[in-house]
């Protein structure tokens, strides 16, 4: 199965300028709209997406059980945040 980890890079200690980091759940929002548009139709059906939540401000904790309920191929970790590595460890 193949795996693929997206980081918004939002929430606390996100690098200055990032657009996300104030309030990252537009951000997910419009990027997993994306993601789940392409594969709505389920035609790869061997590939699991990590989402962690690192203690993100907003909502991106709802969002992340909202997309895993919709989709089995979804998971979702809720983790005190850590930083973008620890993160990306976390969900590998």
């Amino acid at each position: 199965m193949t795996k693929k980890l997206i980081s918004p890079n939002c929430g606390p200690g996100a690098p200055a300028g990032d657009t996300a980091s104030a309030d990252s759940t537009p951000y997910v929002r419009s990027r997993w709209s994306l993601v789940l548009a392409r594969g709505h139709d389920r035609e790869y059906q061997n590939l699991e997406f990590v989402l962690v939540d690192d203690g993100s401000c907003g909502e991106c904790a709802q969002l992340c059980n909202q997309y895993t309920a919709a989709d089995s191929r979804v998971k979702s970790c809720h983790k005190p945040n850590g930083g973008i590595s620890d993160a990306r460890n976390y969900g590998l």
